[in-house]
Formats: C-alpha cells, structure tokens, sequence
C-alpha cells in the first residue's frame, strides 16, 4: 500500500479529502453566510449552475457581448476567505475572466450588486489556483457593477443626463 499524501501542516486528513470538503459543503456554507445578514433571502439559479442573489437592481441597460465593464469585487472561498478583491475591467462575454463572474455580470446593470455563487466548474476547476484557491473549489464573489461601455461613453451619458435634469 503507497503512502498517503497529506498537506503541509495537516496531520490527520488526507488532501484528497481536503479537496472534496469545499465543493461538498459549498452550497451549504455560502447559503448560510448570506442569510447571516437577516431577512428573507431570494437565492436564483442559472441552467449553468450559477446561483445568485440580487442585493440592488442597477438602473440602463444589461452590457452587450463585448462591451467594457467596471466593477468592483470581494472573491471568497465557502469558508469565507477572502482570495482577492478589487476594481477589475474587462469585455463582457469574451472569456477574459472565469466563466462564472462573466455570467453573473452579464445581467447585472450599472449600480447593480449581486452575490455570486460559482461552482467550480464555471470558476478554476480541477486545476484551482495555486497558493490562492483548493482544486474543485467553489467561489462567492460579491460585485457590484460601477458603470458599462467605455470611459468616454460613460462621460457622454452623465453630461447627456445632467443636461436633460436642467
């Protein structure tokens, strides 16, 4: 029999285990965190298996596919670790971050907040992301979209609207 593969700093659990722990209890673990805060708690779910729940309606329109959006970000594990947290920009619906905040973003409008619960396949998967994130690891993401389109675009809409409020 081959020796069993513990992490660094755990004695008594193998790693194997300690990877199935988070995508396990995930569901369980977000799901009470959110509802920590009080009140009722409409959790939706997306035919991908993204679920989210919707904390403020934004106002204008959802971004098109590839149009620029700005939001601002907390990136936790089911434990409540938080692994990053930020501004971020990037076009919508072109892969360039994981599959799950593209999704959860795509619907929002600007103002809007939302609390992301990503499973793993629509997050890093298998692979995880060394020193930061366990492989098979779900992931809650709270967002909250500061504006869509471009910086120019965006300037454009604020004069257009205080103009139209004189």
């Amino acid at each position: 029999m081959g020796k069993r593969k513990y992490n660094k700093g755990e004695d008594e659990k193998p790693a194997a285990v300690l990877e199935e722990v988070p995508q396990a209890n995930a569901q369980q673990m977000i799901t009470k965190k959110i509802k920590s805060g009080g009140g009722v708690v409409k959790i939706q779910e997306c035919e991908s298996g993204l679920q989210f729940v919707e904390v403020k309606r934004g106002s204008g329109p959802c971004p098109e596919l590839g149009q620029n959006v700005f939001i601002k970000y907390k990136g936790m594990l089911p434990n409540g670790r938080e692994f990053d947290s930020g501004k971020l920009s990037f076009h919508s619906g072109r892969g360039e971050v994981i599959a799950g905040l593209d999704e959860g973003v795509s619907k929002m409008r600007a103002g809007g907040i939302r609390k992301l619960m990503i499973p793993s396949n629509l997050g890093y998967g298998s692979s995880g992301a060394p020193g930061k994130i366990p492989p098979n690891s779900a992931l809650l993401f709270d967002v909250l979209v500061q504006r869509i389109g471009s910086r120019k675009q965006v300037a454009e809409q604020k004069e257009d609207d205080e103009w139209r409020a004189r």
